[in-house]
């Protein structure tokens, strides 16, 4: 069911099932929208086959295993708490002011970034997306793999609880919630049939179901906060099948001829240092300030079936193919699709926390795939390099087994 193949395939087939019944009044899409779909499935495909040609002989087992560097993470921990605290208290300053939780949700995807929720400056805001969201998208698979598994930091598992209740709160957002739940689940799904589980391990997962209940109860919470009459059933109806018909729309607009040649794919990785370039007075490449405009469009809201409006969701192909159109959408999904066969390939031959997690990550890529390549911003993109250095090899013990 993990298998990443079985996965996006299964996954697309359900969205485009979904649109095509055109329920709650929603548009049709072209066959131009259709078509480059499939373009973009058939080059995931590719990629993916490709790296299972490579000798598993080359992935096996190996004699080092990773560990979290939790000490160092509980600090990161303990900073972040105490910035979103901060920012807690902006909020129902807004709050009071009137504000609902639907505009403060606003600011935060950067419509009103400039407003109270960032104190009125700049540097929070780089806070917030280049130290604080990386650390808290990365902290969540960590702690929950740790939780199930590793049984290694009380403490940075129960302080990443409170990271996330702070997190999900002060940015309205249920995505960090949703994320926990895929995590929760599908490491269950990865681990379930290691034969060599303690029974204490055994016993954890079976509790997923239960432990998964309390984030689904926080999305719903943020969900009436942010619309107070949702119907739940037509919102996850819309966030499914909606990016088919504003794929569609997306694509008859003039912004969609522009190309930009990878600058928006890598934007996540590649922010800052541009930022950084234009302080000391090298401008931003045009391909970069074009991307920056593509997703400056997609802010925007559209019609995309009676009385319903929608941004943002136009799928990550359509990203592929602003950045170099058919062939980019080929280019790029290939390379998803390998990416992806290597990350399974690291589970199944080579499981530890490093690899689980980094797979974990790439899962609920796949997941929401339907919305947009997530390395197109920082927030999302930097918990790919984060793994990087918040995890030190060690030799692995022979005496022992490798499983947990």
């Amino acid at each position: 069911m993990y298998n990443p193949m079985t996965l996006f395939y299964s996954y697309w087939f359900i969205v485009i099932t979904l649109a095509s019944f055109e329920l709650y009044g929603m548009y049709s899409a072209s066959q131009q929208t259709y078509m480059l779909i499939a373009i973009g499935l058939f080059g995931f495909a590719y990629g993916y086959l490709i790296m299972m040609k490579r000798p598993t002989k080359e992935i096996s087992k190996s004699r080092y295993t990773f560990e979290v560097r939790y000490n160092i993470y509980i600090i990161f921990n303990i900073f972040v708490i105490g910035f979103l605290l901060l920012r807690l208290l902006d909020l129902l300053m807004l709050i009071a002011q009137g504000y609902s939780w639907w505009d403060i949700r606003l600011m935060v995807t950067a419509i009103e970034k400039d407003l109270a929720l960032w104190g009125g400056s700049e540097w929070n805001l780089y806070i917030y997306t280049y130290i604080i969201s990386p650390l808290v998208y990365l902290a969540v698979p960590i702690a929950i793999v740790d939780y199930l598994i590793e049984k290694k930091s009380k403490l940075f598992v129960n302080t990443t609880i409170i990271v996330v209740i702070l997190f999900a709160v002060v940015t309205v957002s249920r995505n960090i919630l949703v994320f926990s739940v895929i995590y929760f689940i599908f490491t269950s799904l990865i681990y379930r049939k290691k034969f060599n589980l303690s029974n204490k391990i055994r016993r954890n997962l079976r509790k997923t179901p239960v432990v998964i209940s309390l984030p689904i109860i926080g999305v719903a919470t943020i969900t009436l906060l942010r619309k107070a009459e949702a119907d739940f059933l037509k919102e996850a109806y819309v966030y499914l099948a909606g990016a088919i018909p504003q794929l569609s729309i997306r694509l008859t607009e003039p912004i969609s001829d522009l190309h930009t040649y990878g600058m928006l794919t890598t934007r996540g990785f590649t922010r800052m240092l541009f930022i950084i370039l234009d302080k000391i007075g090298i401008s931003y490449p045009e391909s970069y300030l074009r991307a920056q405009d593509v997703l400056d469009n997609l802010e925007r809201f559209i019609p995309i079936g009676e009385g319903i409006n929608m941004n943002a969701y136009a799928t990550l192909f359509y990203h592929f193919y602003i950045d170099g159109g058919i062939i980019g959408v080929i280019l790029f999904s290939a390379l998803l699709g390998y990416i992806c066969s290597r990350a399974y390939q690291g589970i199944k031959y080579n499981i530890n926390i490093r690899n689980t997690v980094f797979y974990l990550l790439i899962l609920q890529q796949l997941l929401f795939s339907v919305a947009r390549i997530y390395t197109v911003y920082p927030t999302r993109a930097l918990p790919f390099l984060l793994i990087l250095v918040m995890f030190v090899k060690v030799k692995r013990d022979r005496d022992k087994t490798d499983s947990v």
